[in-house]
């Protein structure tokens, strides 16, 4: 006998871009076979696309990965479990990039530097978006990255027959950010004057 795997997401969390006509689709369920699973993940690339907050973006990687057990689990084809793992990468590159484009928290007050100006009280810190340091570290890394970067590693690692996994694609963004630092000490390093 196959286990379930809850799979509660509210008609609520995704009203907003499923539509009032759809709100049956992320009723709460469980994924206790593989054509529920497929069908799961068809509405996890419709979610993908009407993606608007961060919030939203990891909720759905926290599905697509719940998916993406169910399916690993189940004995299913590397290429399926490779879509709900792309859909799961994919969504937490997005939060990545919204999170980069958000406004920046500042600590409150002054010390005897600097007198800081609170400019945007309303800047969420990414405690208040529920996002740990080890997450925040994790979606900076991705953030170093462009999208058809993201869709060219997801290509080649399903070409390849191997896995994609979030993990695979930090590094790609940790590498890309090594290089870049390197590039900028050589620079800097050829742009100094010898003594």
């Amino acid at each position: 006998m196959q286990q379930a795997i809850p799979f509660t997401p509210t008609a609520e969390d995704y009203a907003d871009f499923l539509g009032d006509d759809e709100p049956e689709l992320w009723e709460p369920r469980e994924i206790n076979d593989e054509h529920t699973a497929l069908a799961r993940l068809d509405q996890a690339w419709y979610a993908l696309a009407q993606v608007r907050t961060v919030q939203d973006a990891l909720d759905l990687s926290n599905k697509a990965a719940a998916i993406q057990y169910y399916l690993k689990r189940s004995g299913a084809e590397l290429e399926v479990q490779n879509k709900a793992a792309a859909v799961r990468t994919l969504s937490k590159y997005k939060a990545a990039k919204m999170i980069e484009a958000m406004p920046k928290a500042k600590p409150p007050g002054s010390n005897q530097y600097e007198d800081r100006d609170q400019t945007d009280p309303e800047a969420p810190t990414l405690s208040s978006l529920g996002i740990t340091k080890s997450e925040a570290t994790q979606l900076r890394a991705l953030g170093e990255l462009e999208e058809e970067e993201i869709a060219d590693y997801i290509e080649d690692t399903n070409e390849k027959g191997k896995e994609v996994t979030v993990a695979g694609a930090v590094k790609m963004g940790n590498r890309k950010k090594s290089d870049r630092k390197r590039k900028s000490a050589e620079a800097q390093a050829q742009a100094a004057p010898i003594k």
